[in-house]
């Protein structure tokens, strides 16, 4: 992994120029005379009296370079500066944190063309969506790339999710399917999504989670339903997720014991349902005070007990990953991003205190820490 953190490169940076600054400083000439009666320079005539007499010091010999102590306290508040700037750096709910990062754009292993889905599997594995590629890739918790793998057919891959030892893609390139691979990227069933709805002649499945027993909700963005599998494919049923607000764009889902929690892209909301499609709350509104949000798109369980929810950004305002309650109380913040910042997927690996972030207009995947 990449060090991303500015405020890093920053301190490393200065503490390098002032250091080699410093010992350019610390050698330079001081005013010094030839000493003794040399050193008795001649007026114009007529003048009486020498312009300069420096008398000769014992500890000195003529030539020598002399050294000044300010010097080197400038360099130790310099150094000291940019030990606290590495420090402060790491600030949980701050304005700035330390950030580690993989992949660049591009096609090659590794690289990504908009990552679209993350998962962890239960070795801390990632799985990752590469969409405009259109492939699976998996790597090591750190980063390091272990394989890939797409359709013959070609897809485009969504939201992701790993249950047990079978990882489910939802793919909207060939109608709206549901893609089964084990975790070594074999394609064991593909499952169509049904279009209950016929909103637009169409289906989009967005994202995709599983609850603890083992079923399958997919968001259908189109139609604005969750579609509920069972393990082996078959639909157990579906449910609307216009409970307060005509067509919201349902753009993130994760599970949490009997609670679903929906992104809602078109209000700026968190809406949650149990797990037959029950409406329980929402919250959220337009805005960049907490507790608010600007197109909400990635979300994941953090800790068992929090929720954590990643802005789209068109300003560094909104460049955060804000975390809840369940009830929908905010609890805290982080900014990993500036500028186009798109927290566009999150996953969470509780046991390491990493969260991963699909930055989606980044094209890389960005870790940090829980909080």
């Amino acid at each position: 992994m990449k060090m991303f953190s500015m405020a890093k490169k920053a301190a490393a940076l200065l503490t390098i120029i002032c250091f080699f600054g410093v010992m350019e400083l610390a050698v330079l000439a001081g005013p010094v005379q030839a000493a003794g009666r040399d050193a008795a320079v001649q007026s114009p005539a007529g003048d009486e009296a020498p312009a300069v007499v420096v008398k000769e010091s014992a500890s000195r010999r003529p030539g020598k370079k002399e050294r000044s102590l300010l010097p080197w306290i400038v360099a130790g508040g310099v150094v000291l500066a940019a030990v606290l700037i590495l420090v402060l750096a790491k600030k949980k709910n701050g304005d700035s944190i330390t950030i580690d990062e993989f992949g660049e754009h591009g096609s090659g292993d590794g690289q990504f063309n908009d990552p679209s889905g993350i998962a962890l599997d239960a070795d801390g594995n990632v799985y990752v969506s590469d969409y405009s590629n259109e492939r699976i890739q998996k790597f090591t918790a750190n980063g390091a790339f272990i394989k890939k793998w797409s359709l013959p057919q070609g897809m485009h891959p969504m939201g992701l999710t790993v249950h047990g030892d079978r990882l489910y893609v939802c793919d909207v390139k060939n109608f709206s399917n549901i893609h089964v691979f084990d975790l070594e990227g074999n394609h064991q069933a593909t499952w169509r999504v049904p279009d209950y709805n016929n909103r637009q002649g169409a289906v989009a499945a967005v994202d995709v989670d599983t609850d603890s027993a083992g079923n399958i909700y997919v968001v259908d963005n189109i139609n604005v339903d969750v579609v509920v599998f069972n393990s082996s494919g078959n639909v157990k049923g579906h449910f609307s997720t216009e409970a307060t607000r005509d067509i919201p764009r349902c753009l993130g889902i994760t599970i949490s014991g009997e609670q679903i929690f929906l992104t809602d892209g078109a209000y700026n909301m968190v809406n949650a349902f149990d797990l037959n499609g029950k409406f329980i709350r929402t919250w959220g509104e337009s805005g960049s005070t907490p507790g608010k949000f600007y197109v909400p798109t990635g979300i994941a369980v953090m800790k068992g007990n929090s929720l954590i929810v990643g802005d789209i950004n068109n300003s560094p305002t909104f460049a955060r990953i804000q975390k809840f309650n369940f009830s929908g109380e905010f609890q805290g913040v982080i900014q990993p991003g500036q500028g186009g910042f798109y927290a566009k997927a999150l996953a969470v690996n509780d046991q390491a205190g990493k969260i991963y972030i699909c930055y989606g207009t980044g094209d890389k995947i960005l870790v940090v820490d829980t909080f």
